[in-house]
């Protein structure tokens, strides 16, 4: 007994002072673990602690952060802003991944059936995938079907020189869509997700893992967490086993790419719009990148044909003739196919862009039925 109640002097002791030392984080980590300390052999205590810790989610720390600050509101769609012309496009994406977004989509509309079932709808979900490739978008759009509003929270960014700041940040964030329901997109996970065992980092990288995992614990199901990483490797295990439904994002293949080309050059100038054997020719050309880096290429075609008032198409010859050198063999030679289709250039010209023998563009376009998108 006198040992037990010695244990309880040295908790309470170790609480009040860092309560006075303005330690937030290491006395809300403290007062978590005597939660778990004191379950069997206090469980009143242990469970009067957990109460607290769950209606004071956010740290008393006023001027530590603003959550105004915090929170960068996305672009809503037309559902939120019914004056706004604004229209969120439906990203372009595979047959699989569309399926899991389909899914996801489906719970969400029908939760009130899961429900009464018995059976929650997915509230977390974690799309992954190099950079570029549509995962912000598709948060978007998601908030956009489900007339939700939607909060981007980029943890890279907010990670800075204060670091105990962040986790106060976290909580706030969550905060806001337990107040009033909506999807929290937290950016770049991987930045305060990192794996416990590395030690590298230094203990407060560590404790907002905790802050993170506890926060994903509380969170409401009528919200909903999406996050995204590109560092898939860093991601604690624990984290991971947070989110119900996890949705990789591969690289855009050249269908893909030649959709998106057709929806910009589409919405463009009558002057910068272009045929399909042109935009077949620039999927192949850009075939391997993400749509990001798509966009950036194409911007970079068109600022030249207009600086330099030439034809768009020309700026895309040239555009052809700095890249192919790059491509596989394979892909020169289908650049090589195009090109007798629509440039109008001749074979001896088409070779010494693409690198392919006369040869055997005369093979392949003697055989050539069709378009070669694949």
């Amino acid at each position: 007994m006198a040992e037990q109640s010695l244990n309880y002097q040295n908790d309470i002791s170790r609480l009040v002072r860092l309560g006075l030392q303005n330690k937030h984080e290491d006395f809300r980590m403290y007062a978590t673990r005597l939660v778990r300390r004191y379950r069997l052999k206090d469980p009143k205590l242990s469970g009067e602690l957990n109460s607290i810790l769950r209606e004071e989610t956010a740290v008393n720390a006023g001027s530590a952060f603003d959550e105004r600050s915090v929170l960068r509101r996305l672009k809503p769609g037309v559902s939120s802003m019914p004056r706004q012309t604004v229209k969120v496009e439906e990203p372009l994406l595979n047959d699989s991944v569309r399926q899991r977004i389909d899914d996801l989509l489906n719970e969400r509309r029908n939760a009130s059936v899961l429900t009464g079932n018995g059976l929650p709808p997915v509230s977390a979900a974690i799309f992954t995938g190099p950079p570029g490739v549509g995962k912000t978008m598709t948060a978007v759009w998601i908030a956009d079907q489900l007339k939700m509003p939607i909060f981007r929270l980029d943890l890279a960014d907010l990670i800075g020189s204060h670091l105990g700041e962040t986790g106060g940040n976290l909580k706030a964030a969550f905060r806001q869509i337990r107040e009033r329901p909506g999807i929290l997109f937290l950016d770049e996970i991987d930045a305060v997700a990192k794996t416990r065992s590395d030690d590298s980092d230094i203990g407060e990288m560590k404790r907002l893992v905790t802050v993170l995992l506890q926060e994903l614990d509380y969170r409401d199901a009528s919200s909903l967490i999406l996050s995204a990483t590109n560092n898939v490797e860093l991601i604690d295990p624990a984290v991971w086993r947070r989110f119900e439904m996890r949705i990789d994002f591969p690289m855009p293949n050249r269908r893909q790419i030649a959709l998106a080309l057709g929806r910009d050059f589409t919405k463009a100038d009558a002057d910068m719009s272009l045929s399909s054997p042109w935009i077949d020719l620039l999927s192949m050309l850009l075939e391997g990148k993400s749509f990001s880096e798509v966009r950036t290429d194409t911007a970079s075609i068109r600022k030249k044909s207009i600086l330099e008032q030439r034809p768009l198409q020309d700026a895309i010859l040239e555009f052809a003739r700095r890249t192919t050198v790059e491509l596989p063999h394979r892909q020169r030679i289908d650049v090589a196919v195009s090109l007798t289709e629509c440039s109008g250039l001749s074979q001896r010209e088409i070779a010494e862009i693409t690198g392919v023998t006369r040869q055997t563009i005369r093979n392949r376009t003697s055989r050539h039925t069709g378009g070669r998108l694949s």
